[in-house]
């Protein structure tokens, strides 16, 4: 009765493990339906974006009238009071001390640069050896 019932259970799990779907479902209407949302999300990403580059052609605009404002009235040293001008200021100050440190950072990772220190210790070490090595004259006052 046991061995018939392992028999039996292992008979099903082979066909079970080896059965498969191979139906397509095809649902129109969920298509349409997501096809829709997908066109009015991208409608309003579209609206987005035009409205953001009109207002950064807006403060654009404006930024240009402040600066031929500022050049009629002859006061170059205005320019640096302008919104913005102080922060672009900023960050070209920021990306010239990255640049530096990342200069810096290149000499220290380069082995030719360890190669010459290593040579230039290696001539002093010699020098000092072979200027303590040579016989000193004594000279005796009489």
């Amino acid at each position: 009765m046991m061995m018939r019932t392992l028999l039996m259970v292992a008979i099903v799990m082979t066909i079970v493990s080896k059965s498969g779907a191979n139906m397509v479902v095809h649902d129109p209407i969920g298509w349409a339906s997501n096809a829709v949302d997908e066109i009015a999300n991208y409608t309003l990403w579209l609206k987005h974006e035009a409205d953001a580059a009109a207002t950064e052609l807006n403060t654009l605009h404006t930024y240009e009238q402040e600066i031929v404002q500022l050049a009629r009235l002859g006061d170059p040293a205005a320019l640096a009071q302008l919104t913005g001008v102080k922060d672009i200021l900023a960050i070209y100050q920021d990306y010239a001390q990255i640049t530096y440190d990342f200069q810096r950072m290149q000499t220290y990772f380069n082995p030719a640069s360890y190669q010459y220190d290593m040579a230039s210790i290696l001539n002093t070490y010699r020098r000092r050896v072979s200027i303590r090595s040579k016989p000193r004259s004594r000279r005796f006052n009489r």
